[in-house]
């Protein structure tokens, strides 16, 4: 199966900035042929801990974008990897990938390991 390789460049859904910088990092000496760029809005984020409703407008919009470019290609045969910025990519990605294909598993590879920690 084809992969496609979709950067999810996003930070919204942490008060420190960079984590959109990763898929970049990640790819950078790689020469892949299909490979999509979705981008954070231009936005001024919120730092605040105690906002929790922190840039919900904006993650809500991203993870739109998100899961229609990861059913656009799933329905085009390839299999999406997505690489990100930070968990809140987690939406879009899944719920696209679950539209296209009931048996669905997913990798999940973290920077950290408090995936599972209370």
């Amino acid at each position: 199966m084809k992969t496609f390789i979709i950067e999810a460049c996003t930070d919204l859904g942490c008060q420190v900035d960079g984590a959109h910088l990763g898929p970049d990092k990640i790819i950078e000496n790689e020469n892949y042929q299909n490979i999509k760029r979705i981008m954070k809005e231009n936005i001024e984020k919120s730092h605040d801990k105690n906002d929790v409703n922190k840039n919900l407008d904006s993650i809500n919009r991203f993870n739109e974008t998100l899961y229609n470019q990861i059913r656009e290609v799933i329905k085009e045969g390839y299999f999406p990897i997505t690489l990100g910025g930070d968990h809140s990519l987690g939406i879009g990605s899944a719920l696209g990938s679950i539209k296209e294909n009931e048996n669905l598993g997913i990798i999940w590879i973290d920077a950290h390991g408090d995936f599972n920690t209370p």
